[in-house]
């Protein structure tokens, strides 16, 4: 819309200056007929004057805003223009560059290995020595021991007789055989058989040390005191048949 605005207005302007020329072309022809015609009849003619009219001519003026610094621009006095622009001191490459230092590892010292002595745990059998306590069976007698003609097909043994109260035979009694080291674990009910009715034996094996014998129920707990056997040691270390007799109470 405003250009359409500025084309009329262009166009009226045109329009004012055609007629303007017109009108003072025709006064001009006006007067310099009157002038001629003065002339060839002698007669002084009255010279009018008068101020021509004034025109009007419709302009569009499109003014553009100027931006108007309200700082004033420093001249330089010895050559009169204006000093260009200061740039600032460029500072020296070493000063804008850090070198790089590359940091020395640190190690830190690994914790010293305390050498850790291993303690050989030994369970050693102990032997009760009271035979008279509340257990069910108990020693019908001290341990004999003797060398040969016992059986066990040359190899030591420790064997024995179990009888109740009146001193009859008892089978299908348990009893429980261990060593000092804790190595051997053997349990057997004693004999049922007629010929060895109430009877059991170990046969041992392995190098002298100490037996432990004991008579347990069908849980494998004890219900006798521990008798202390020494196979190849002791008081009489050439013994190789070790007779364990237990009685009921």
């Amino acid at each position: 819309m405003p250009r359409r605005g500025y084309v009329v207005a262009f166009i009226l302007v045109i329009v004012v200056l055609l007629s303007g020329a017109l009108l003072g072309g025709w006064y001009l022809l006006q007067k310099f007929s009157a002038s001629r015609q003065g002339a060839a009849s002698g007669t002084p003619q009255l010279l009018l004057t008068s101020t021509p009219a004034p025109s009007f001519v419709a302009s569009a003026v499109i003014s553009t805003p100027l931006a108007v610094s309200s700082q004033a621009t420093p001249v330089d006095m010895s050559t009169g223009t204006p000093p260009g622009p200061t740039m600032p001191p460029i500072p020296p490459l070493a000063e804008v560059l850090t070198p790089f230092v590359m940091p020395t590892p640190t190690f830190e010292p690994l914790p010293t290995a305390v050498p850790v002595t291993p303690t050989l745990v030994t369970e050693q059998a102990t032997t009760t020595p009271d035979l008279d306590g509340n257990f069910p069976f108990t020693l019908a007698r001290p341990v004999r021991n003797s060398a040969g003609g016992c059986g066990g097909g040359g190899n030591p043994l420790i064997f024995g007789m179990i009888t109740d109260r009146n001193g009859a035979p008892l089978p299908g009694v348990h009893l429980h055989l261990t060593d000092e080291y804790n190595s051997v674990h053997d349990t057997k009910p004693s004999k049922s058989e007629a010929v060895d009715l109430g009877r059991y034996d170990f046969p041992l094996f392995g190098p002298p040390r100490r037996f432990f014998v004991q008579v347990v129920d069908d849980a494998g707990r004890p219900i006798s005191a521990v008798v202390e056997v020494d196979q190849g040691m002791g008081s009489d270390p050439g013994a190789t048949c070790h007779e364990v007799d237990w009685q009921q109470r």
